[in-house]
């Protein structure tokens, strides 16, 4: 893999003002306007995969509340749309800095209720002594297995009993393999949709107390 293919995930790079822009996009019939620059996933439009993660997570949305954790946030588009439709308490987190920067200022900018706080700079879950009630990822896939199965291994860690953790991957990325996985982690793992090869897979951390 090509190093400059994924300085979004890890290279934080300082830009002038004007290379930063704004764009706008509707979803499920409410306009949100979010700030971009190079160095960040999906740059100039929300992502696809994490549009079809929403929608789900919103038509299941009786079962999400409490601390919902956005790992790998990049600019901020999940918790954002998230908190327009399902009152929680949202934590974001990506190991890029400007990616931090841009969903602090993207919460301000769409009026969420999302404290800036809560919103941090760091290597997935390390350091991190908290535990959430749910983890939603777009997670950094084109990084190598290495990244994402430590990303499951840290989610499972730092969730509540019967706490969940939903996803969004592209089959020929290894949706099949990460089901696998993911099974055999939380003892359970549904395939809640298949969009266009992406799939949203759901895990329930049951624990036996």
């Amino acid at each position: 893999m090509n190093e400059n293919n994924l300085r979004h995930y890890f290279v934080t790079t300082k830009h002038n003002e004007s290379e930063y822009f704004e764009f706008k996009e509707m979803f499920e019939g409410v306009l949100y306007t979010f700030k971009s620059c190079s160095d960040v996933f999906s740059k100039k439009e929300l992502d696809y995969g994490s549009k079809v993660l929403v929608k789900n997570i919103i038509e299941n949305k009786d079962i999400f509340g409490g601390k919902i954790m956005d790992m790998c946030c990049g600019y901020g588009t999940i918790a954002i749309l998230l908190d327009k439709n399902i009152s929680a308490e949202y934590y974001l987190c990506d190991i890029n800095e400007t990616a931090v920067d841009l969903a602090k200022h993207n919460a301000v900018l769409n009026k969420t209720s999302i404290k800036l706080d809560n919103i941090t700079c760091g290597n997935m879950f390390e350091g991190n002594i908290d535990t959430y009630s749910h983890v939603v990822s777009n997670p950094p896939i084109k990084a190598g297995k290495k990244y994402l199965l430590e990303f499951v291994d840290g989610a499972f860690s730092h969730l509540e009993n019967k706490g969940t953790l939903t996803l969004v991957i592209k089959k020929n990325l290894g949706a099949d393999s990460l089901k696998k996985y993911l099974t055999n982690l939380f003892g359970n793992c549904e395939v809640w949709d298949r969009d266009k090869g992406y799939y949203i897979l759901h895990s329930k951390k049951q624990v036996v107390l």
